[in-house]
């Protein structure tokens, strides 16, 4: 098999477990919705939920993989095994030790954090709860620490079905949590859950890694360190600054109306999170080693159309999503939040938040791949100040509009700095770098907005039958998929299948 029907097969893989884990993800929301609609306990968890994610992404997650995959899949390039071992064992005890650390530390602290930083607008009661939450939170984040280094290592080795089970295994998790304790724990019972799953993360890990004898080990002088280190604290910096964005959200909604911040954070979801995950986060993680293989090698032309094809492909599926929750409209919202979970005045909070959020969907998806040209090239520094201006815009933003707007322009500020910061990266990528090809990227937005177009408008002929809400977004879901991919392969002629034979 060629390596390029391999990245088919492995992304098409990658999709159909990131599609597995949205399914996993909306069951876990009508759980979450119903045992706890959106209100004080729901806006605890949300608070609570930012804190331990900000530390585990800086310490782990994303930081190290834009820092770890390219020294390591340079090791293996240069068939430095020895060190490529000795490289990740160092790796993988240093975030174990180190989040082991941080996580006693909150463990400790967590009433003060939550009281003077993260939500000083509760009420003590929520404040307590949310303190709680966080206690319990860092335990499922050391394990999820851990795996998502594990994850990294056996990505670079071009394997990805275990890395993408975790999706689905975290949220499984906090399903079985929610089922089978709301009623005696309440909200912590989700909590409890993320435990659950974040250690079977490590646990369905085990076998491949295993293979690969990654041991823990206390010698810390390999020098593709040092390299790593160079890499990995610009990252450290950029993935802070983006998930302290969402602490600064937190704090600004916690003064506003209850339900406020959870309804924000289910839009988020929703719309900018489920589509990106499904179709752009997984296209990045399969082609991310790639690039980074083709750079190391010194093959810039490939690197070139691996990231057209990948900004293509993802934005060729992304835009019917967001098209099509939008089209699909109230009885979307009713059909994710059934019966009494949410009244009508909650269901169109939401709903409105996540149409001012589909710029952020297609903003977000582009920065995906647009990256991961800087982070193959050895480059995370750059990112780092293109984040670092994102807060500020964001946070600005945000001070301004949600005195006028409330939580609506804390979403609004969240698209435009979004915005602006795509614009910033095709202009870095596209024009600075000249790594993608322009008149491609602009026929695939003209192309894809056409068929958005037309499947919005089948969507709303068929809202015109007065169909039931199930049965309509049941039927609007599949024909709309049928209409834009039946319209897309006119104007195209196959070119999304090309694309991907291109990764």
């Amino acid at each position: 098999m060629t390596h390029a029907r391999f990245l088919v097969r492995s992304s098409a893989v990658v999709m159909l477990f990131y599609g597995l884990s949205r399914l996993t993800g909306f069951v876990k929301l009508l759980l979450m919705t119903q045992w706890f609609s959106i209100g004080a306990a729901a806006d605890a968890f949300a608070a609570a939920y930012q804190f331990p994610e900000l530390l585990v992404s800086m310490l782990s997650g994303g930081a190290v993989a834009a820092a770890f995959v390219p020294v390591y899949t340079a090791a293996l390039v240069a068939r430095e095994r020895a060190s490529a071992e000795r490289l990740a064992a160092a790796v993988v005890t240093l975030t174990a030790v180190g989040m082991g650390g941080v996580s006693l530390a909150v463990l400790c602290g967590a009433p003060w954090l939550t009281a003077t930083l993260l939500a000083p607008g509760f009420s003590p009661e929520q404040q307590q709860l949310t303190a709680q939450l966080i206690q319990v939170l860092m335990v499922a984040m050391f394990f999820y620490a851990v795996g998502s280094v594990y994850a990294n290592i056996l990505q670079a080795h071009d394997h990805f079905v275990t890395p993408a089970l975790g999706t689905v295994l975290i949220d499984l998790g906090q399903i079985l949590g929610v089922w089978l304790l709301a009623r005696q724990w309440g909200i912590v019972s989700a909590a409890w859950g993320l435990v659950v799953g974040a250690w079977m993360i490590l646990a369905v890990q085990a076998p491949a890694l295993k293979r690969l004898q990654i041991r823990l080990t206390w010698q810390f002088r390999e020098p593709a360190l040092a390299n790593l280190w160079q890499l990995f604290w610009p990252r450290l910096v950029t993935i802070g600054a983006v998930q302290a964005a969402d602490l600064l959200i937190v704090r600004l909604a916690s003064g506003l109306t209850a339900g406020s911040l959870s309804a924000y954070f289910f839009a988020l979801l929703i719309m900018a999170s489920m589509p990106r995950g499904l179709f752009a986060q997984a296209i990045a993680t399969v082609i991310f080693p790639t690039m980074a293989r083709q750079y190391n090698s010194g093959d810039l032309v490939t690197l070139r159309q691996t990231t057209t094809a990948g900004l293509c492909a993802a934005l060729t599926l992304v835009i019917p999503a967001g098209a099509g929750i939008l089209a699909l409209g109230m009885p979307a919202m009713r059909f994710l939040f059934p019966g009494q979970a949410l009244d009508s005045a909650s269901l169109e909070m939401v709903y409105a938040l996540v149409a001012i959020l589909a710029v952020r969907l297609l903003a977000d998806s582009a920065v995906d791949v647009l990256s991961l040209v800087l982070y193959a090239r050895h480059n995370t520094r750059l990112p780092m100040w293109a984040s670092l201006g994102w807060v500020l815009s964001l946070g600005l933003l945000s001070l301004w509009l949600v005195g006028p707007l409330g939580i609506y322009g804390v979403a609004w500020a969240s698209s435009l700095a979004s915005a602006g910061l795509a614009a910033a990266y095709f202009w870095v990528v596209g024009i600075s770098l000249q790594g993608i090809d322009g008149r491609m990227l602009l026929r695939t937005l003209a192309q894809s907005a056409g068929a958005a177009l037309l499947m919005v408008a089948a969507l709303w002929l068929l809202a015109r039958a007065g169909l039931a809400d199930t049965l309509f977004v049941a039927a609007g879901g599949l024909g709309g998929a049928v209409v834009y991919l039946g319209v897309h392969v006119v104007l195209n002629r196959g070119q999304l299948t090309r694309w991907l034979q291109q990764l």
